[in-house]
């Protein structure tokens, strides 16, 4: 991940040679996404569908399905993110653990959002 701010030079290159790099990587089954309004660019791989050829390139890294409580936190946590950026100049957010149990408290069983309970759900 490259942010705008961390490397003003390197983004300008990057916005300048998009469609070169783009051609690059795709050679080797990578996308090059640049998001120009938040200001930040990363690589992902290509997904298999998406290749002209139809040449099937190995996976760089495994797919796990994710557990109902492990994409609720995500997806809270990217919330919480989200708020503070726009509400904070800080650009950590440190919860306790006390808050990512009241973050969840309304999603999951009674018993598995007490933080001192012997039944504690297993992450899969």
């Amino acid at each position: 991940m490259l942010y705008q701010g961390d490397a003003p030079l390197v983004w300008e290159q990057i916005l300048a040679q998009q469609a070169a790099i783009g051609d690059y990587l795709a050679v080797i089954g990578l996308d090059v996404v640049v998001d120009r309004a938040e200001g930040y660019a990363y690589v992902r791989q290509q997904d298999s569908e998406a290749r002209d050829d139809g040449t099937a390139v190995p996976r760089l890294v495994t797919r796990h399905r994710l557990s109902f409580p492990v994409s609720l936190m995500l997806v809270l946590l990217r919330g919480r993110l989200a708020d503070s950026d726009a509400s904070s100049d800080d650009p950590r957010l440190v919860l306790t653990r006390e808050d990512l149990v009241e973050m969840v408290r309304g999603f999951l069983p009674h018993a598995a959002t007490k933080p001192n309970s012997s039944t504690r759900s297993t992450p899969t």
